[in-house]
């Protein structure tokens, strides 16, 4: 099941906040607030953990945005866009005037892509942590990793398998596959990645999740079983 993708917009300058947040909804995140105090975006972030802060150095209170930005690390790991006085992107800091190209290039930064090809544009698709943010149906949305069934190789696209359907990301398996195995995803088939936490059944050349019955390819075997025995 998928919940859409989120961020929170702190920042003094009431204009440049809200055209920020107009040109992230436009990059189809959801705005959980706009808030010039620091003290009021802990709080939202302790009680609903956004996906990206678009944090500015103009705020209103007593704390700062380094102070700010401490104090939330202290409970939750969330890239950060820096809104700065710049006259181009640096990074992840976004000028106060800028565009959406613009911001979507410093959410890449902030989000460890660093490099891509200049005519398709920054990427829209994010492995973190313990979710993936991808484009679906003109939005921003968030999967929870552990929801995920198995990954199926697209060419150059991945389709992630869940209980509720399919999602597209471009991202290419071999990456994906980098990318989960630290989640209990295994390789099974040149075109399959399983979540180990949703196998029921395993045979030799058969693995049964749930609902669905995935090869196992015979190259990938021996290293398989090795995996297995890893994770039990």
């Amino acid at each position: 099941m998928h919940t859409n993708a989120t961020a929170l917009v702190l920042d003094g300058v009431n204009d440049d906040a809200q055209r920020v947040a107009s040109l992230l909804q436009a990059l189809g995140f959801e705005i959980l607030v706009v808030t010039p105090s620091g003290t009021e975006a802990v709080a939202h972030c302790r009680h609903v953990t956004p996906d990206l802060l678009v944090v500015g150095n103009d705020l209103h209170g007593l704390i700062g945005p380094e102070v700010v930005l401490r104090m939330i690390e202290e409970f939750a790991r969330i890239p950060v866009v820096r809104l700065a006085d710049l006259t181009a992107p640096k990074e992840s800091s976004l000028p106060r005037k800028s565009s959406r190209a613009d911001l979507a290039q410093c959410i890449a930064h902030a989000f460890g892509v660093v490099s891509w090809h200049a005519a398709s544009g920054p990427p829209q698709d994010y492995i973190l942590d313990d979710r993936i943010l991808l484009r679906h149906n003109e939005r921003m949305i968030r999967v929870a990793i552990d929801d995920i069934l198995y990954v199926s190789d697209q060419c150059n696209y991945s389709s992630l398998e869940l209980a509720d359907g399919s999602y597209f990301i471009s991202i290419p398996i071999q990456l994906v596959e980098h990318r989960l195995a630290p989640h209990g995803f295994l390789r099974v088939h040149r075109d399959y990645l399983v979540n180990y936490r949703h196998v029921r059944e395993v045979h030799d050349d058969l693995w049964v999740l749930e609902r669905v019955k995935m090869p196992v390819g015979r190259a990938y075997r021996r290293s398989v079983s090795r995996r297995i025995r890893q994770l039990i």
